[in-house]
């Protein structure tokens, strides 16, 4: 055990548990609103995600990458838990 609360692995699904309770902390870290890119930038050097892991993308066709990917869904299971609300677009 690494002592994150999530890992990127080929071929496994994400724990999403462990990334909504790291975006939750990044979230606080940051007095409660970021952009979405920060939220991640901050949520990523959190858990210190390499940059093997921060190169792995969705699939050919799709190039996002699957950290991010995973994140918006943390992000949209937190909204839809009431823990998190968006004040503008993006943030």
């Amino acid at each position: 055990m690494t002592g994150r609360l999530f890992t990127v692995e080929e071929g496994l699904l994400p724990s999403l548990p462990g990334m909504m309770l790291v975006t939750l902390r990044a979230l606080r870290d940051m007095g409660g609103s970021a952009t979405i890119q920060e939220l991640d930038e901050r949520v990523v050097a959190l858990e210190g995600v390499t940059e093997a892991e921060q190169a792995r993308v969705m699939s050919e066709t799709d190039g996002r990458s699957r950290v991010a990917y995973d994140l918006s869904w943390s992000r949209t299971y937190l909204r839809c838990g009431g823990a998190l609300a968006n004040s503008a677009r993006g943030v």
